[in-house]
């Protein structure tokens, strides 16, 4: 197969793809939630993805790991100097958004056995899915994922979170006690 066909077929698969891999991951994430705790959920979601494009946006700025320790590392003056009117905008169509999805939408739910159920078939159909399509077209995705590792880094909202939690699980993280080892040892000319 030529590259312009692979490439072809990596356009057309992958907003398919990239539904699926979304629905997986947000049904992974909101398995547990139910009523309130799922709307505040989605809230957060919504407001996370929506500053998260500001910066992405604004600064060409990757939200990853280093960035969350720069940004707990800045100052007031640098602070303030991020707040811009383009910043407000973005906040304020979050804060709606998040509004929206906690009072406006009405969502029926149902018992949270059968949410809890369908939310994991649903993932798991989603997976079936997103595996079946990339064991049709391994060839091309693997090649193509191979040569732009830097994509994962634009899934919004869901790189930013992995940033944080690698940030917390980092901050958590037992420090390794250093052992001094051959303390007979001797130096010599």
């Amino acid at each position: 197969m030529r590259l312009a066909e692979q490439n072809y077929i990596i356009a057309f698969s992958a907003p398919f793809v990239m539904v699926l891999l979304y629905i997986f991951a947000l049904n992974l994430l909101l398995l547990l939630t139910h009523r309130m705790s799922f709307r505040i959920a989605v809230a957060l979601l919504v407001v996370i993805s929506l500053l998260s494009s500001y910066f992405i946006d604004s600064f060409g700025t990757v939200i990853d790991k280093d960035m969350l320790i720069n940004v707990l590392q800045t100052d007031t003056e640098e602070a303030l100097g991020l707040l811009t009117p383009k910043l407000f905008l973005y906040l304020g169509l979050a804060l709606f958004c998040a509004y929206w999805m906690l009072f406006r939408v009405r969502i029926h739910f149902r018992a949270y056995k059968v949410e809890l159920v369908q939310k994991a078939l649903v993932a798991m159909v989603s997976f079936v899915l997103i595996g079946g399509v990339y064991m049709a077209l391994s060839k091309s995705y693997s090649s193509f994922f191979r040569n732009h590792k830097e994509l994962k880094m634009y899934l919004n909202p869901f790189f930013p979170i992995a940033s944080a939690s690698k940030l917390a699980y980092a901050s958590i993280k037992p420090k390794p006690i250093f052992q001094t080892i051959a303390n007979d040892a001797k130096k010599t000319r």
